[in-house]
């Protein structure tokens, strides 16, 4: 389906549909698999206000996601981004911790980031690799107390 279609057809109805939630003031957080860049600005004039799921197999560049903005300035939520078809089923432990350091470094400044994989996790990912996501977030996250609250964990 074009880009063109769902801002004729698609989006004005999902933002008639939101806009309940929108006035209540509920975040509204977007899955999606896939690259949605092309459709990031329509979802948020419905009323997303955050993100997940960010699959760079598909196009998305993690790097041009802390440029997005709401209408109130602020950065949406971003969820995702530790790859589910490369790095986890097929990396070691250290490229493991080094894509945790990399989705860290490159979304989390400015806050409202939360740490965790693109998609689903499969049979097929190690053990050890997911203990290592877990533990290398956890002490990586916490920053080393000059970062001013743009970590994840605290």
């Amino acid at each position: 389906v074009s880009p063109e279609l769902l801002r004729r057809i698609y989006f004005p109805s999902l933002k008639h549909s939101l806009q309940p939630l929108v006035e209540a003031q509920v975040t509204v957080i977007w899955h999606s698999d896939g690259n949605i860049v092309p459709l990031f600005q329509d979802l948020i004039d419905c009323g997303v206000r955050g993100f997940q799921g960010f699959q760079e197999e598909t196009g998305v560049q993690l790097e041009d996601l802390p440029r997005l903005s709401l209408p109130s300035g602020k950065k949406p939520a971003l969820w995702g981004s530790i790859s589910v078809t490369r790095t986890l089923p097929f990396g070691t432990v250290e490229d493991v911790k080094k894509e945790v350091e990399r989705c860290i470094d490159t979304l989390a400044p400015g806050g409202g980031y939360f740490l965790g994989t693109a998609n689903t996790v499969g049979p097929e990912v190690p053990f050890d690799n997911l203990i290592a996501l877990y533990e290398h977030a956890q002490e990586y996250g916490k920053g080393d107390g000059r970062d001013n609250g743009d970590r994840c964990w605290r």
